[in-house]
């Protein structure tokens, strides 16, 4: 989580308007190990970066979008 968190600052600082990245969420599939859940990676983000966040989940799939904005 620390090396994609670090990722993320550096791409998210050399942008203008902000960038969009997706993950692997839990509890979508059995069997999945993955281990951020949307609402808690936006949330960080937010924190850490001051980044404005918007997540695309619908619900169906094992994975979310999440836009970070300036």
């Amino acid at each position: 989580m620390v090396t994609m968190m670090t990722i993320l600052k550096i791409a998210f600082a050399a942008c203008r308007v902000g960038i969009v990245f997706s993950h692997l969420v839990t509890g979508r599939k059995e069997g999945l190990k993955f281990t951020s859940v949307p609402e808690e990676m936006a949330a960080h983000c937010e924190a850490e970066f001051g980044a404005q966040t918007q997540i695309d989940d619908d619900g169906i799939d094992f994975t979310y979008l999440i836009a970070l904005h300036h």
